[in-house]
C-alpha cells in the first residue's frame, strides 16, 4: 500500500518534501493520464501541451465562423503556454527527476534557453499580430510585460515564474477581447 503523509493528515508532507518540490503522486491527482505521459518526454511534450493548450481558440473561433482569428491567438497563447510549461519544469525539477525527463532534469540551462525562446517567439506573434492592428501592441504590452518578468524570474532560478505567465495569459485574452468589444484597430 502507498500511501503519503498528506493521504493520513490533510496538508501535511513528509520531510522527504521539504525543498518545495511537488511530490510525483500529488502532481498525478491535477493531471489527466495522457498528459503525464506527455510530459515525460522532455522538450517534445512541453511542446504538445502548449499545443493542446492553445487549441481551444482555433475551435472556438472556427465553431463561430472565425478560423483564422483563432489562429492568431493561438500563436499568441502557444508561446506563452510553452514558457509556462518550462518555468513550471524549472521549478518542480528537484520532484520531477524521481521519474520524469524534462528537460529542466536533463538540462536545466538548456531549459532556459529554450523559455527565453519562446518569449522571444511570443513577443515575435505580439509584433506580427499588431502590425495591422497597432493598437494591440499597446494593449498587449501588459501582459508582454508580466511574461517578460515571470522569465526573469525563471531565468535566474526565483519562484513564482509559473503563475506571472498565467497571469500574462489572462491580461492577454482580456486586452484583445476590449480591442474586439471596442472596435478599436
Amino acid at each position: 500500500v502507498d500511501i503519503a503523509v498528506g493521504d493520513v493528515v490533510p496538508g501535511a508532507t513528509s520531510a522527504a518534501h521539504h525543498d518545495g518540490a511537488q511530490p510525483e503522486r500529488e502532481k498525478q491527482k491535477h493531471h489527466p493520464p495522457w498528459c503525464l505521459r506527455i510530459k515525460r518526454v522532455g522538450l517534445p511534450g512541453n511542446f504538445a501541451v502548449a499545443l493542446i493548450a492553445s487549441l481551444p481558440f482555433v475551435y472556438g473561433a472556427w465553431s463561430v465562423g472565425y478560423a483564422r482569428a483563432g489562429f492568431v491567438l493561438a500563436a499568441v497563447a502557444a508561446p506563452l503556454h510553452l514558457a509556462r510549461e518550462l518555468a513550471k519544469d524549472l521549478e518542480d525539477a528537484a520532484g520531477d527527476a524521481i521519474a520524469r525527463r524534462t528537460l529542466a532534469v536533463t538540462s536545466a540551462p538548456a531549459a532556459k534557453q529554450a523559455l527565453v525562446g519562446a518569449m522571444l517567439a511570443f513577443v515575435l506573434a505580439v509584433i506580427v499580430f499588431s502590425l495591422p492592428r497597432p493598437a494591440a501592441a499597446v494593449a498587449l504590452f501588459p501582459a508582454t510585460s508580466i511574461a517578460a518578468f515571470g522569465a526573469w524570474r525563471a531565468v535566474r532560478d526565483h519562484r513564482g515564474a509559473p503563475r506571472l505567465f498565467k497571469s500574462a495569459m489572462v491580461l492577454a485574452m482580456l486586452s484583445l477581447l476590449t480591442l474586439d468589444a471596442m472596435r478599436i484597430r
